[in-house]
Formats: structure tokens, sequence, C-alpha cells
């Protein structure tokens, strides 16, 4: 039932995005209490809409809900889906939403290098902190 409500506000969403900062401490409250399924919906989400404001808070609890994941292969797969998620929401618009390098590389690179199972995932990590990494001594 709470994947199919946050099924149609991402619906809602995509007509009004103002909303969803009245949404925001709903979403990150059902991300830590939520099943392998509703954090996935929720960092779907959060790809869209997280900005300079709230990026930060949002990804800090979706790296320790890795911590919290067993590792039988169906959270394996939710693990490297999260990983995913985590990447992209940092690296949108040319990482135009972080705004603290250090805790990028150490908050967020690091234990997401240390997490990742799949090789295209830690690569996709790597990637990131080369290009990060390159970005940043320009």
């Amino acid at each position: 039932m709470k994947t199919l409500g946050l099924q149609s506000l991402k619906t809602l969403l995509q007509n009004d995005k103002e909303i969803f900062e009245d949404y925001y401490e709903f979403l990150l409250d059902s991300f830590s209490k939520g099943d392998q399924l509703i954090k996935t919906t929720i960092s779907g989400i959060f790809e869209e809409y997280l900005d300079k404001k709230n990026i930060e808070q949002a990804v800090n609890i979706m790296i320790s809900a890795l911590d919290g994941l067993s590792n039988n292969y169906s959270v394996l797969e939710t693990m490297d889906a999260l990983i995913k998620s985590i990447l992209g929401i940092c690296s949108k618009n040319c990482y135009s939403n972080i705004e603290d390098c250090e805790w990028f590389m150490l908050e967020v690179l690091k234990p997401l290098l240390l997490k990742a199972k799949k090789e295209d995932t830690m690569t996709l990590a790597l990637n990131t902190l080369v290009v990060r990494y390159w970005n940043s001594i320009r």
C-alpha cells in the first residue's frame, strides 16, 4: 500500500515539483523505516528532486541504510541499486549540488567503494571519484 502511495506521489511531483519540500521529511522517515522496495522507490524520487539544500542529509541517510542491509542476493541487488542511485544523485548536473567536496569524498565515495559488491557498480564509483577529483584540481 505504501509503495502505491509513493508511486502516486512520484506522479504528483512530476506535475508540481514545488511540493517535494512538503513531503521531504516523510520521504526521509519512510526511507529509514522502509523495506527494500520502498527504499528503491524513494531513492528514485530523490534522484529527481534533491538539491543543494537537502542532498547531504538524504545521502547520509541512504548510506546509513546500506549498513543495515544483510548480504543475501536480493539485498545485494537493492544495495547495488541504492549505490548507483546515490552516485546519480551526487553527480547530477556535473556535481552542482555538492558544496562540500570533503564530505563527498570521505562520507560518500569512500563508504560506497567499500560497500560495492558488483564490478560495474565499483567501476561507476571509481569513475565518479576520478571525475570529481579531476574537476576539483582544475
